[in-house]
């Protein structure tokens, strides 16, 4: 039987930070890696995808995918020998991913993770990873974006997704640690009970 956990959440909410620290302290859970087309960004871990071609990922296209997406002129998508049985599975995913995840193996199966976060916040973490007003115009443009992507799925799976408060600022203070440290427990504990019904 396969589970999974997807962890989703607009632009600059900090699902990246959550996932890549779950994967790290954590390592009884399995993490998704999904496939991109895009070239990876500086400072970046080479295992954080499988950067592959146009052509590789076309090759997979229609065989190896169970979910596939875009950003920008980039693709997306998770190979099926990524979600394995007898665990619980964790990866990060857009709204779309979710519905064909749902699709693919079953409402039963998949539990959504939504990492929330003020307009205001997401957009300071937002333009503080840029450097050209190109970009902050690529930032103004998925802000936009993601308001409405996630609309839909919100509402239609309200009752159905567990959501986590990522709403402050990133700095060293008492709080911010404290809070993280419960919101990363929390999905963990999901992720543990989830496992355990498994045995």
């Amino acid at each position: 039987m396969k589970k999974i956990i997807a962890i989703i959440g607009k632009s600059g909410a900090g699902k990246n930070f959550y996932f890549d620290y779950l994967r790290q302290n954590y390592p009884e859970f399995n993490y998704i890696k999904r496939v991109t087309t895009r070239p990876r960004r500086d400072n970046e871990p080479e295992d954080s995808y499988f950067f592959i071609d146009n052509e590789e990922y076309a090759k997979l296209f229609f065989s190896e995918l169970i979910e596939v997406g875009t950003f920008r002129e980039w693709f997306y998508g998770t190979p099926k020998g990524q979600i394995i049985d007898d665990t619980v599975n964790i990866g990060i995913f857009d709204p779309l991913g979710v519905e064909q995840l749902i699709e693919y193996y079953g409402e039963q199966n998949v539990q959504i993770i939504y990492i929330d976060c003020s307009s205001k916040y997401r957009l300071i973490r937002s333009l503080e990873r840029i450097s050209s007003e190109e970009d902050v115009q690529e930032v103004i443009r998925r802000y936009k974006v993601d308001e409405e992507d996630f609309s839909d799925l919100l509402l239609e799976m309200e009752d159905k997704i567990i959501v986590i408060n990522n709403d402050m600022r990133i700095d060293d203070s008492p709080s911010w640690y404290h809070q993280t440290r419960h919101n990363i427990e929390t999905i963990a504990a999901i992720a543990q009970k989830w496992k355990n019904s498994l045995s």
